[in-house]
Parts: C-alpha cells; structure tokens; sequence
C-alpha cells in the first residue's frame, strides 16, 4: 500500500522525473459563486482537482450557513503555483483585483504544513489556524484514445490497480505519449512519479507548462503546470498525447465514464487545506466561517445512514472518505 506516498514538500518535492525542456508560463483560472456575481466577499484558492466541487461547496455555504457572504471567488490552479502566490514569489491573478486569497484548500498535505509550522511560511496563515485535513484523492490513468483494456498491462515491477489482481504497468504499445501533471508543481504529478517509479517507468520529461495543444517531444512523458491542462491535453484530439494521469474528482465533474480509465486508489493524495490571511480581517472571518460551516458537516449526518455530510459530498465527488 502506498498510503506514504513522497507529498510534495516546500517546492513541491525532488522527484525521479529529470526535466529536459520547459514552456513557461502558468494561468490560474477563477470563478465567481455564485455566476451572475461580478465581485466577491472574499476569495479563496484551490487545488484544481477540487475546483468543481469548491464551487458547489461555496454555494451551500452562500445559502445554508446563515453568512453575510454575498458571494465567493474561488480560483484554481496547481498547489505549487497557489503557494507561489500567496508566499509572494509569483502574481496573484489579476481576476482577483486587489483582493488576496483567505483560505487554501490544497492537493497535498505539506503545503499546508509549510504555512502552519515553517518559520517563513507561517507567516501567512490566519492567527490560530492550523492545517486541516478535507479530502483523500484518487489518481487515474485516462484515456479517450486508447480503449482502457490496452492502457496497461501485467508486468512485475508493477503498480497496483483497481480491477487487476497483479500489479501493473503502462501499455507503451498504445500510450506512445504519457501526460501528466509537473512534480514540482502539482500533488497529482508527484502520485503520478510514485507509480511510474514503481512501474519502472520514470524517466526524462519534457515540460509543456499550459501548452496542451503541442506535440509531446522528445520523452516519452510530457509535464503541465496543472492537471486540468493535464486532462485537456490528454483530451485534445490533434495532439500525439495518447493517456495520461489525473484525479478520478475530474472524472466526476466531467461526468465521464469508468470505462475510460483506471484507478490507483493505494496511491491517494492526503489533500488539506489552512486558513490564509488576506490582510482584511473582514475576508478572514469570511473563510474561517466557510471552514466552520465544512466542520459543521464533518459531524453531521442528515440522513442518519452513518456517512456524515461532508463525506457524502466527498463521495458524490468521487472523492474517499476522510
């Protein structure tokens, strides 16, 4: 089992994957919650894996918790590009205007730690608060070019799947060209490094950043600055990019169907989040409350069947429980 898989620490992580090209360049994409809203109360950033479930989660806090909120902006990006906004290092996305983000809902749990207990990222957090578990994710390996009975095959080493009794490895037969999301910058890449390591599949990549629509070359993986230009590229027709690994979340949001990818659930992501301060105190106790209102559901179980609410929303997102 490799519940301990290497989480990306501080930069996210060093990996086995060597870089050998690099298309700079990143995009943060944001949203209003909900959409006929064109400013926000206050703004928070997440993991892109979980924007589509952020969003959905927004609004119930907007209409049930009983907030003054009258809206939310909630943006997403990779975790390492998130942490590179809110520490200084990079832009805060101009959609945002002069607002800064309150609240951090990570794809990894060390992000999070490093703003709770590292000397300089600590700096950053809201007075009091400390990392809080929200998620376990799932990387998948998907397809819409190969059919899913040829994207893997028996093979010794191997990674363990959902549906196959040995472990595994990719079908280099069919997938000639791998994507997956940038070690450095995306908790879904480093799962996607731990099992290519144990496939003995790691290798030399060639970092495309937000470039979906290119040709995957030299490697034989390719790298994106997020896992949704991970999963556009992996779904953009006139590319040579035959599979590649995401979060079984998007496979839910998208509403698409198992029978074009598998599951590695041994290799999940132990997704956190923290409190950030935005310098307004008025944003801050914005957030803490939205946080409050996902503790509320933490411990509530509405239809008495032994899942609280917060796991329901979890598993109806294609999440695990935590």
């Amino acid at each position: 089992m490799k519940f301990g898989i290497r989480q990306a620490i501080s930069v996210l992580a060093p990996v086995a994957l060597a870089v050998v090209a690099s298309h700079a360049g990143a995009a943060t994409t944001c949203t209003y919650v909900p959409s006929s809203a064109t400013s926000a109360s206050f703004v928070i950033a997440v993991a892109s894996n979980f924007y589509e479930p952020a969003q959905a989660f927004a609004q119930d806090f907007l209409s049930n918790s009983g907030t003054t909120a009258t809206a939310v902006q909630v943006c997403a990006d990779s975790t390492g590009n998130l942490k590179k906004q809110i520490n200084g290092t990079a832009s805060m996305p101009a959609a945002v205007g002069s607002k800064k983000y309150s609240l951090l809902l990570a794809a990894d749990a060390d992000t999070p730690a490093y703003f709770d207990t590292d000397p300089t990222g600590s700096t950053f957090k809201q007075t009091g608060a400390s990392a809080f578990l929200y998620a376990y994710g799932i990387p998948v390996l998907y397809s819409q070019k190969v059919a899913k009975a040829n994207l893997v095959q028996t093979a010794s080493p191997g990674a363990t799947a959902s549906g196959y009794a040995n472990p595994v490895k990719v079908n280099q037969t069919y997938v000639t060209k791998l994507a997956i999301g940038n070690p450095t910058l995306a908790p879904y890449g480093v799962a996607a490094d731990d099992i290519l390591v144990d496939m003995g599949q790691s290798g030399s990549t060639t970092d495309l950043g937000t470039s979906y629509t290119s040709n995957c070359s030299p490697s034989w993986t390719c790298t994106y600055s997020n896992i949704d230009y991970t999963q556009q590229a992996i779904q953009y027709a006139s590319n040579n990019i035959k599979a590649g690994f995401v979060s079984k979340a998007q496979m839910c949001s998208d509403s698409i169907s198992s029978s074009y990818y598998i599951e590695f659930p041994d290799y999940q992501t132990t997704q956190k989040g923290i409190l950030i301060n935005s310098t307004n105190s008025t944003q801050n106790a914005y957030s803490a409350s939205m946080v409050g209102f996902m503790n509320t559901k933490k411990s509530a179980d509405a239809d008495s069947d032994g899942i609280s609410d917060w796991n329901e929303f979890l598993i109806s997102r294609c999440y695990k429980q935590i």
